[in-house]
Order: C-alpha cells, then structure tokens, then sequence
C-alpha cells in the first residue's frame, strides 16, 4: 500500500472497523473513502442481496470519474467548447493565455495543470530545474522504473510551461507529459480510467514530487524502496507522535501536547513543502481507561462534506472536528494543522451514494466560500485558547438567534404590530372626535374596511370616557413597543458586529483565492473547466480544455457556488498563502514575467514550433484562399459561357467578355483570375501581386501561363485595356445620338452621332476592328431613321402638311448624303424611292416643288456642302459622362439586369429603336436588295405592314405605291 491507502484504511479503523472489513470496503469503492464510509454505514441493515446489487453498483462505476466520488469519463459535448477544425482558428490572439487539448477525458487534469501554470512560484521553479544528459543516465539507471517516468514527467511538463507562455497556438498539446504520469507501480496511468479525481491528483503531485527530487537530489532514490520508504515514514511518524508518550508527559493536558507539538519541520523538496501539509489527530474516549492518541498525518487535499453545510468554514470545522460511535465508545476527533502549505487545496464532496435509488447522486445545494480565508481556528499553536473562544463565539450566536427570535414576535403576517398599534390608536381618535362632535355615519361592512383610513367608519357608539382611556392605552402600548423593538434591533446590530469582529482576532494565516474547478453535469457525466486569477493582472480567466477566456468575478462566484440555473458548482477550491501574492503583484505582466523565466534553449524550440506553425497556418490560409479564388472563378466562366452564347454582343459586361470576342482566351483566363484574386484576397491584391506560395497553390489549378503572362501578352493586355475602355465610350456615344433621335432632338442627334463617326481608333489593329463595327452599327440604325423619315415626310404631304412634309424631306436628304455610302445599291434605291413617291404627291406640293425637286437633285448629284454637311459636337453632360466611364473597374462584372450601367444604357436604346422602327427596319432590307424587284416584293411587304401596325404607323404606307 502506498501512504494514501494506508492512510485511507487507518482512517476507517479509527471509526470502529477491522482492517479486514476495511480493506474489503476499499477495494469493493476502488479505494474510494467517501464511498467506502457509506458502504460501510450501510451494511448493518442491509440484506447480502442488497450488498451483492451495491457491489455491483460500485463496480459499474469504476469506469466514471468524479472528486470523492462517481463520475462517468464520457464526458458531454458542449458546443461552446468543440475543439477548433481549422489551423486559422487554433491561432492565439495577443497574449491571451491559451488552453490544453483534451486528449481524451483530460479535462480535470488539463484544469489542474493550468492551476499550476499560473502560480508564479511553480513558473520560476520548473524553470530553474536543469535537465542534463548526465543526471538522465544516472536516472535511468540506478532509480525505479517510477522515478524515471517521474524525471521525464518533469523535462515535458517544462517545455509543456514553456510552450503555454510563448506558444502562437490557442492551445497546447500535453500529450508528452500525460504520457508519463504512471502510479506507484512505473505502470501508465490511463487518466481517462480513473475512478477518483482526488486519486488523480495526489498521483499527479506525488509523481511532481517524486521528478522534482530525481532532478535536484539524483542520488537520494539510487538504493531505496519508494514503498518501503513511504511505510517507513507512516510508521516513523506514527511513533514518534502517537500515544506512547514519557512519563512526564502523562499528565499533560491533551490541548497543550497539540499546542506545543513540533512546527519545525524539514524541508522536504520543493512540492512537498509548497502543496502538502501536516496536521495531527487528536481522538478522545469517554472511556477513562482508553488511553488519548495523537496522530501526524500529511495532506494534499481537505475533503469537505457538501450536505448540511453552507459555506466552507462550516463543513472545515465538521471535517476537522467530528465524533465516532463504535458502539461501545464515542471518540472524539480533533485535527490540527501544523504544518500550512503555501497552497491550501479543498475538495468539495457533492456526489454521495444514494442507498434507496442503490446508486451515486449529486448534489446542487448552494456552497459558497469567501475569496479571502484565514486557517488561525484550525492552526495547532491556538488549540488553547480555540475552545475559549469557540464558547465565546456560540455564546454570541445564541445571542444572536435569541434576538432575531424575539424580533420575530412583534411581527404578524409579515406586519409590523407597532404599525399595528399606530392604525389602532388613530381609528379609536377618530372615533372619540365623531362622538365629540356628535356626527353619525353609516358603518362601512367589515370588508369593506381599510384600516390605514379610519375615517371610514362613523361612531360605533361608545361613551367618549372610554374611548379616551382606549386612546391612553393605546399609546402606551406603542412607546413601550417601539422602544422594545428599538432597543432589540440595535442589540442584534451590536451582536452581528461582535460576530464579524470576534475573527479579528484569528487572521494571522490570510490566504486569497486562486482557482475554482468547476463541474457541470450530474453525478454520471458532465465536464470540467476551471477558473483561475491572474493575481498580477487582477483578471479571472476560463479555461476549458483549448478554450480560455476571460469573465467577471460574478459570474466566477455564480457558477461556482451552485447559485445559477446551470448545473454548474465547485468540485475543487484552490487558495494561495497571501505572503507568495503579494510577492508578485509588482509585476507589469504575467505573460512578460513568464517569459524572462524561460531558458533559451526552450525559446528557441518554442521559436520553431511557432515557425512551423504559421507556415502551416499560411499553407492552410492560402488553400482556402485558393479553393475561395478558384470557386469565384468558376463562376466568373459560367457566367462568361453563359454570355458569349447567340448573337447578342454582351462585351460591355465585362473585360474578360471583350477578350473571349475578341479570340483573346489566355488574356480572357488571366483576367476572371485576377478579378477573383482581387475579391477573395483580404488585402484585395491583384494577381501579379501574390506572395510565391500562394501563386504556387494556384499553379496547380491553373496554366502558369494564365497566372504569369509573357512580355508579348502583357504589351496585348494593355492594348486591350485601352480598346475595351474605347469601346465603353463608343456605345455610350451612340447611346446618346440613337436616344436623341427618338426625342426628336434632331440638332443634338447629328451632332453626337457625327462625333463618333469622326472619331479615330487610338489602339492600333483591335480597335479598328471593333470601331469600324459600331459604326456599321450606327449606320444601319441611321439608313433605318431615314426610311422612316421619309415616310414621314409623304404622310404630311398626303395629310396637306407640305411645309412639315418638306423639312421631313431635308433632314432625309443630309441623312442620305451624310450616311448612306454613295456608290451603294441602298443609296440608288432611296433615291428611286424618292422619285416614286415624289410623282405620288406632286399634284400636292404646289409652290413647294421646286424645293422638293431641288433637295431630290442633290442628293442625285451626292452634292455634300456645307449647309449640308453635319458637324461634330461633344455636349456637356456626353463629356461628364464619358469622364466617369474611365473610373470604371477594368474587372468589374457588370449586371446585365442594370439599366443604368453601359451596358443596359446601350442594349436599352437599340433594342427601343429597333421595336419603335420595326416596319421601317423591314422597308429598309427590301430597300438594301436590288431594286428590280421592288415593285412586287416592296409592295407585298408594305400591305402586310399596314394591315398589322397601320394604327400605330401614323402613314398610309400604300401612298408609296
């Protein structure tokens, strides 16, 4: 047996129980001594069926986890604490603290390490610890198979130190330390397995202990039995301060052996003397014969009973001072503290065993304890004068209750009697005026009654004599009252003070508040996560496995204490002696502080795993961004083989539309990417300004040549550029001069439209190609107008209008002669249809005709003047348009559903005047065949447009038959 088991089953031999029956119980609950107690407890009335069916319960549970008690290592998934899935997520943010992974239901330990971590004074220790590959080979070979996992639990748990104050990751990866936590055979300890997280915590700190000794004491172990050592020790301890005594101490009172037992303990290693205390037993019998036993026992961890305590002192004071009936005997047990670790650590029973339901319960009663405690009632040097004072102290707590008791009796139903009084006497003045006076009222119903308003009621008929000794009385009664009530009230505010100041006495031994490992669930699964203060920063951080951030003190206090509706409370509280806060409060930073402690050689390997890290994390970061980059570029090729399909020219949408037109497809690739670079990349890089690894990533999905353009392709970029953003203002042109000539701005129209067909390609071989095919464009639109115009003219003459038919006539002439190409069959074909019509209608020109025949002669002879001949002009509000069209993003992909883009402007316009013109249009491609067959074809077509769309025409278009 190690010390905790022998420990365990002297402690169940001091309650009246063989070593037999004591270890039977201790292996049954997995050397569990809470639940051995009870099993114990309850075997007197219980049948064998029922101790078999509690056997098996306890068996079944030997698989859970929990602090004294059941707890089922399945923990719950809580979705605010999944472990991150991508690299970018797992990056630490400033100097917060960061997490552990779980590895494996390692949240309790994972919050016991970090209690560790963020004590200042285990930092500069761990640190300070050299690891030498001379002490390594002298561990491995003269210790026990257990120191030398307790060495390199050690050497992990300071690079795991080191690694938790440098690292870049949210969180650190313990695995290399819980690899080596074994028990007290060398063999593994499986943490997920364990039974009793109080277990796992004395095997934890024992094999802290046990590597801290192999590095500073090397030699200490070469030669000896860990276990023998640890009996011998129990034995030695149990000898030199049990009952057998000299005979000058015989007569010693019990109290002054406590008071006067040695304090002067040696140092035994740095964890021992930082976390382990000493303290001694004292046991009473109310049998004189028995002799009084006194006796030393060590402590990692003071277990507290939850049930019938509220509050930490409570259940300390029931820990250290309790009674045992053995049936025979009643043994009184006091325990002292003689030796106080540095770091006071208390386990927080709330699971006990449920003899009814035959299985574990927790329970969620509210626990609290303070931030600040003081150990004095508990230290063996005031055992003397403790039961003075505990007599003083109940003394006042009777008094205490014995007011708040009396209090009580002047209320009723939660009213004060003195108010009571008060209502009484004013009713009874009323009525004694209502008598004087003579009045009579009605009496109000009982119910009806309020008796903070007497005047509600009239006389009730009694002599006014009496009803002034009733006053009388009444108002003593309420003096006497009120001063009674007064004079108790300030003798239970004298007595709470008496209370709160009778421990001032008893703060000698201040500790504050460090971490709280907070359960959540019930007694058969749930999680751990703890909180911890930052005593440098004044912060309290939540650490939940890989999850840390930081909260108030409130909602610290809150869950801890079981106060809220979460099935949350303390399992473990964790105090530190205020001489080693103090101590580091002067600090700027527990994360700067931390850092001058680590040894270069670890800040170096920390170094490049952080190197390695955000290499990773920038591989990682630019995969997503590629896979983000590649799917918007699919996109961008749907949309583009979308949009190159039929006959409708949609190179206005977009720069990479214009190249794919233009047999440009390398050019075309090229720009979709760098359009999807640019909206995808954070710092909306284009794509000739990517780091090398990510255009490395890229180079596997696509051509490098689609990537990295040669020089020759570059020079075509350029060109293209400038051709597309031509082509942009081209269309806005003719945008303006086609809308103009519906508006009837006829003026504006030629103008603008006689600006585009002067115009020059300033790009030399694309733009050619694509100017010359806008003025086509605009030239059909313009022989369109003038079928139309000329329509129009012979609809006025017919009408009688000549004057309008004849400026119709003229405007159809400078169309003629300024856009229709002279030597074409379409020009001789206008002309010959203005002859036609001209023999129609001439019976009607009267004084016109001249003028008729004159406008049909010059355009015969192709008489181009200069009172004919349209001139250029850029209209104000053209030019500010045009201006804005170059700060038009190259890679913007326009939406074709916008009227107000180019685009919409554009195809907007030609598709209106192609639906306004449409007879027209069909007129002007019979005009644009040979002539010879006009008066079949022409004729035919002219009679199916009139019977369809003569309404809308405004012409009788068989006139020009």
């Amino acid at each position: 047996m190690n010390q905790f088991q022998t420990y365990k089953v002297q402690d169940l031999q001091k309650k009246g129980y063989t070593k037999e029956e004591a270890m039977n119980a201790l292996n049954i609950c997995d050397w569990d001594l809470t639940q051995a107690r009870n099993y114990l407890q309850s075997q007197g009335g219980q049948s064998r069926q029922e101790q078999d069916e509690l056997s098996r319960v306890l068996e079944m549970s030997k698989t859970t986890d929990g602090i004294g008690q059941f707890q089922q290592i399945n923990e719950m998934n809580f979705l605010n604490d999944l472990e991150p899935l991508t690299l970018e997520e797992r990056q630490r943010i400033g100097t917060t603290p960061i997490g552990l992974k779980n590895i494996g239901n390692t949240c309790y330990l994972n919050s016991f390490i970090q209690a560790l971590f963020h004590l200042p004074i285990v930092m500069e220790k761990v640190m300070s610890l050299e690891d030498s590959a001379e002490l390594q080979r002298q561990s491995s070979l003269n210790a026990m198979k257990r120191i030398e996992s307790s060495y390199k639990l050690i050497i992990e748990l300071k690079k795991l130190f080191a690694f938790m104050t440098k690292s870049e990751k949210k969180y650190a990866d313990p695995t290399a330390m819980i690899r080596n936590i074994v028990d007290d055979f060398g063999n593994q300890m499986k943490i997920g397995d364990q039974q009793d997280i109080t277990e796992v915590s004395e095997g934890f700190m024992s094999r802290i202990h046990e590597g801290f000794e192999a590095i500073t004491n090397p030699y200490k172990n070469e030669e000896e039995n860990p276990f023998e050592e640890e009996v011998k020790n129990q034995e030695g301890s149990d000898d030199q301060s049990g009952s057998s005594s000299s005979d000058d101490e015989e007569d010693t009172p019990l109290l002054q052996k406590v008071e006067t037992y040695r304090t002067n303990y040696e140092s035994e290693g740095f964890i021992k003397d930082l976390f382990y205390g000493k303290q001694i037993e004292t046991t009473e019998c109310d049998d004189k014969e028995t002799e009084n036993d006194i006796c030393e026992l060590e402590f990692l961890l003071i277990l507290l009973e939850i049930s019938g305590n509220n509050n930490l002192y409570e259940a300390w004071d029931k820990a250290f001072r309790f009674e045992v009936d053995s049936g025979k005997y009643i043994y009184k047990k006091r325990r002292w503290i003689t030796k106080a670790p540095d770091v006071l650590t208390f386990s927080i029973v709330r699971v006990t065993y449920d003899p009814e339901n035959m299985a574990p319960k927790k329970i969620h009663d509210e626990f609290s304890f303070d931030k600040e405690i003081f150990i004095d009632r508990f230290v063996a040097k005031n055992a003397t004068r403790f039961p003075d004072f505990v007599k003083s102290l109940d003394k006042l707590k009777r008094k205490k209750q014995s007011l708040e008791e009396s209090l009580k009796k002047y209320q009723h139903e939660g009213k004060d009697l003195v108010n009571f009084l008060k209502v009484s006497r004013k009713f009874v003045e009323k009525q004694f005026k209502f008598e004087e006076e003579g009045k009579e009222d009605s009496v109000v119903p009982d119910d009806d009654v309020d008796l903070a308003e007497p005047d509600q009621i009239g006389t009730i008929g009694m002599k006014s004599s009496n009803l002034k000794t009733t006053i009388s009385c009444l108002k003593k009664y309420e003096k006497h009252l009120k001063e009674t009530v007064q004079e108790e009230k300030i003798n239970l505010a004298n007595t709470i003070n008496d209370l709160g100041n009778a421990y001032t006495v008893l703060k000698e031994y201040p500790y504050s508040l460090h971490c709280i490992v907070i359960h959540e669930g019930e007694d058969n699964s749930g999680h751990y996560y703890s909180y911890i203060k930052n005593h440098i920063e004044n912060y309290w951080y939540r650490y939940s496995d890989h999850m840390v951030k930081e909260v108030s003190e409130e909602q610290v206090l809150g869950e801890a204490y079981g106060i809220t509706k979460l099935k949350t409370s303390a399992y473990l509280v964790m105090y530190v002696s205020n001489d080693k806060i103090h101590n580091v409060q002067d600090m700027s930073s527990e994360f700067e502080y931390y850092l001058s402690l680590i040894p270069q050689d670890l800040i170096d390997q920390v170094n490049r795993e952080n190197v390695s890290f955000n290499i990773q994390l920038e591989e990682a970061k630019n995969k997503e961004l590629a896979n983000d980059i590649m799917e918007h570029f699919k996109k961008l090729d749907v949309n583009l083989k979308r949009n190159v399909i039929g006959n409708t020219d949609k190179s206005l949408l977009s720069f990479p539309i214009f190249c794919y037109k233009n047999q440009e497809l390398i050019l075309c690739q090229h720009t979709m990417l760098d359009c999807s670079v640019q909206e995808k990349h954070p710092a909306q890089l284009s794509i000739d300004c990517l780091d090398p690894t990510l255009e490395s990533t890229l180079s596997k999905a696509f051509n490098r040549d689609i990537i990295v353009l040669i020089e020759s392709r570059k020079k075509n970029l350029e060109i293209f550029k400038a051709a597309y953003y031509q082509n942009l203002e081209i269309s806005l042109l003719i945008h303006y001069g086609i809308s103009y000539l519906m508006e009837s701005q006829n003026d504006k129209a030629l103008k603008t439209i006689s600006y585009v067909m002067a115009m020059q390609s300033s790009v030399p071989f694309i733009q050619d190609k694509i100017l010359q095919k806008k003025k086509d464009i605009l030239y059909k639109h313009l022989q369109i107008f003038t079928c139309y115009i000329i329509s129009k003219s012979n609809y006025e003459i017919v009408n009688d209008d000549i004057e309008e038919g004849i400026n119709k006539i003229s405007l159809a002439c400078l169309l003629i002669l300024n856009y229709i190409p002279s030597g074409s069959s379409l020009y001789s074909n206008i002309l010959e249809l203005l002859k036609d019509i001209f023999s129609k209608v001439q019976s009607k020109l009267g004084d016109a005709e001249k003028q008729y025949t004159r406008l049909i002669s010059s355009i015969e002879k192709k008489a181009i003047t200069k009172n004919n001949m349209i001139g250029p002009k850029l209209y104000k509000n053209i030019k500010t348009h045009l201006e804005s069209v170059k700060s038009i993003p190259l890679y913007k992909w326009q939406d074709e559903e916008d009227e107000e883009n180019i685009y919409g402007l554009y195809t907007q316009t030609t598709s209106s005047f192609r639906m306004t013109y449409q007879p027209w249009y069909d007129i002007w491609r019979i005009l644009m065949k040979k002539w010879e067959n006009k008066t079949k074809k022409i004729k035919k077509k002219l009679d199916r447009i009139y019977e369809i769309e003569s309404e809308n025409l405004e012409i009788d278009v068989r006139t020009l038959m």
